[in-house]
């Protein structure tokens, strides 16, 4: 068979094969034995493997096409996750921040550069008082004489052990409070009626104090102003008495009726002014004061005058 030299453009580094060839020499002759001339079976026999090999290509474009797509979904999905994970990590680490904040609160509060620090030093509490006082609830004065500062101060030194518990507040919810500032302090708490006059003097300037820097409305700390003010300035404050029954009155009625007022304040809509000093409950204060004096006497003792005229 002639050896025809006929030129074919590879296709994707693919070969036509030389159909002219020994190799192909049966299969041309198959084709002649039909009425195909040689020419004709060669040229046949080329066009049926273009035509098979461009099908292949188009099938390896389409894979080739279809792993890319695969492969640029794979990467897409890999670069989500990867950025899931980045997010959920940035989240994990910005919670441990605020609790690790929140823990240690004083170590990563804001310095203000170039503010000295305050001439009347703020009001200190264990956590517990602290709580009552800004939610404007009944605490007694004995908490900021000198004796319930210094109680509180080791309550709140005592509390920097760092250990927590969960506690209920009074709506239900639970908070992460020190342990130690839930202990009971060792130093019982007293009632106003029983404070020394001076202690009540001194407490009550410190609770004005407290109830400004706890947020307290203005008309209500003015008048617990006005109401301690004016048992300060009270002619039972100033006669001179020996037995101080006028100023342990003044101290009965005092813790007496800031008691009820706090309480009228959790069930009423609107609450008197404690300021104005009642009369009779006054006198019946001072009669309770009597009682306690009286009672504090010596069985057989007879009452000195100065208690009599009181009577």
């Amino acid at each position: 068979m002639a050896q025809l030299d006929i030129e074919h453009e590879p296709s994707n580094h693919t070969v036509c094969p030389d159909y002219s060839s020994d190799p192909y020499t049966a299969t041309c002759q198959a084709l002649i034995s039909k009425g195909f001339t040689e020419q004709e079976a060669i040229d046949l026999l080329r066009a049926s493997w273009t035509t098979e090999d461009d099908a292949k290509q188009e099938r390896r474009r389409a894979e080739q096409e279809a792993a890319k797509v695969a492969q640029e979904e794979a990467e897409r999905v890999a670069r989500e996750d990867a950025a899931l994970k980045a997010a959920i990590a940035k989240e994990e680490a910005d919670a441990a921040e605020k609790e690790l904040r929140k823990k240690y609160k004083g170590k990563f509060l804001p310095i203000t550069v170039g503010t000295p620090m305050p001439e009347r030093p703020p009001i200190f509490l264990p956590p517990s008082i602290l709580q009552k006082l800004l939610r404007g609830e009944y605490l007694e004065l004995w908490y900021f004489t000198d004796q319930g500062y210094d109680a509180s101060a080791q309550t709140i030194y005592s509390a920097q052990d760092q250990t927590f518990t969960y506690t209920r507040d009074e709506d239900g919810s639970l908070q992460l409070v020190s342990a130690a500032s839930l202990k009971t302090s060792k130093t019982p708490v007293l009632e106003d009626e029983k404070l020394d006059w001076g202690d009540f003097l001194t407490a009550y300037g410190r609770m004005i104090d407290a109830m400004e820097e706890a947020g307290w409305p203005a008309e209500r700390i003015t008048m617990f102003g006005r109401f301690w003010g004016g048992l300060q300035v009270h002619k039972w404050a100033r006669v001179h008495d020996n037995s101080g029954v006028d100023r342990r009155a003044l101290l009965i009625y005092q813790g007496e009726q800031r008691r009820i007022w706090h309480l009228m304040a959790t069930r009423g809509d609107s609450l008197p002014d404690l300021a104005v000093l009642g009369g009779p409950l006054l006198n019946i204060a001072r009669a309770e004061a009597m009682k306690k004096h009286f009672l504090r006497l010596p069985a057989g003792r007879n009452l000195d005058k100065s208690f009599v005229s009181l009577l």
